[in-house]
């Protein structure tokens, strides 16, 4: 494993997050299907439950597909941990659910900016994840995707703004944004602790 693998390793889950969120992002936007996802409330649409979880699951496929084509090619270390395999999937697969969850209980005591950390704490739940099924932490990384899940709400308004696409499409961009950057740093992640691996059993 040589450190010129990073890079299209990373590409690799950065498309998956990419298809994945702009998939999702376009399959609950449909106007045909938007009453399975979305309940009106006055003059607001609100997401189900289904919603919020689905996004999860999506989230999950995109890392999993890129993890096993990875593999195949050596750009990262094959589990060999099936506890931490399923760990690691339940953290990213109810990442998205549960903060929606605490956003809700708290958006009342906090405020609305509790939606913009929103993002910040599926990025931290992630780095949890990669930190148990690598069984390696990177501050760097970590605080990258914290950092990644900080600017996608207010990157995706920027767009959706100068775009001039509706509004349905602003819940697209920011699932496409935020999945390829998260799904790229987490790939980012796993590559970097196989090469360092390999690195150590060398020295």
């Amino acid at each position: 494993m040589t450190d010129k693998n990073k890079l299209p390793g990373t590409l690799l889950f950065l498309f998956a997050g990419l298809v994945c969120g702009l998939g999702f992002g376009l399959l609950t936007s449909t106007e045909t299907v938007r009453h399975d996802w979305f309940v009106k409330i006055e003059y607001w649409l609100v997401p189900r439950w289904p919603y919020w979880v689905s996004a999860g699951v999506a989230l999950l496929l995109g890392l999993a597909g890129s993890y096993l084509l990875a593999s195949k090619v050596g750009w990262v270390a094959r589990a060999h941990s099936l506890p931490r395999v399923v760990l690691a999937a339940l953290l990213i697969s109810l990442a998205v659910p549960t903060t929606v969850l605490l956003t809700t209980i708290l958006t009342s005591q906090i405020g609305p900016i509790m939606v913009l950390i929103a993002p910040c704490i599926i990025a931290a739940v992630a780095a949890s994840a990669m930190w148990v099924f690598s069984q390696k932490w990177c501050n760097a990384i970590a605080a990258l995707m914290v950092l990644a899940g900080l600017l996608t709400i207010p990157l995706a308004s920027i767009v959706s703004l100068f775009s001039k696409l509706s509004n349905e499409a602003y819940d697209t961009i920011k699932f496409t944004l935020g999945y390829s950057l998260l799904s790229a740093l987490c790939g980012y992640w796993l590559i970097k602790a196989r090469s360092d691996k390999s690195r150590n059993a060398i020295q």
